[in-house]
């Protein structure tokens, strides 16, 4: 006797109906979730890192990429991505303005050397201040 499976159109229809309804019970499921998603995502980091040394995850995700391929890049950009996009930025703003500031103000605090001639060693040495500066910042915020 045959499985009896529904048309695959009619199911992905019902998936979609269903988890757009879902909506509340998302956003309830982050005002209080059972255990911190956090960390669990750092206690699993171990397997995480077993996962993508595995001989097979390159061959897999090399394998998804060409499944996708570039018109599905594409259309994921154009058909939800574009719409998306200037929202998402808006709403990264203060996020954005407080991650970056610390940096701009590491910048803004240099005393760089003279600039001298072009590839002159003296202009060297100004791109190794600014990384020397940028790296210990970074260092200090990653504690």
């Amino acid at each position: 006797m045959a499985i009896q499976i529904k048309d695959p159109g009619v199911l992905a229809k019902k998936w979609s109906t269903r988890a757009q309804a879902a909506a509340p019970d998302f956003v309830a499921g982050a005002d209080s979730p059972k255990v911190s998603p956090t960390g669990a995502a750092a206690a699993a980091g171990p397997t995480w890192q077993a996962a993508v040394q595995s001989p097979d995850a390159l061959k897999r995700f090399q394998s998804h990429l060409a499944k996708a391929g570039d018109a599905a890049w594409a259309a994921g950009i154009k058909g939800k991505g574009a719409a998306r996009y200037g929202q998402g930025v808006a709403a990264a703003m203060n996020k954005w303005q407080a991650n970056t500031t610390p940096y701009l103000q590491v910048l803004a605090s240099l005393t760089l050397p003279a600039r001298g001639l072009r590839r002159s060693a003296q202009n060297i040495a100004r791109v190794q201040a600014v990384d020397a500066a940028l790296a210990a910042a970074k260092q200090s915020a990653s504690g």
